[in-house]
């Protein structure tokens, strides 16, 4: 569990330093992102 926060953390903080994804990215693909946790019920 660790690992994966920190691989996540990282990755998030390179996105957010480099303006990624874009709002018109996000907007374009909201229907199509999935979470892992969405199937946990």
């Amino acid at each position: 569990m660790y690992r994966t926060n920190y691989e996540a953390t990282k990755l998030a903080i390179r996105r957010a330093l480099n303006n990624e994804p874009s709002v018109e990215e996000l907007i374009a693909n909201r229907h199509t992102i999935k979470h892992d946790m969405d199937d946990w019920s």
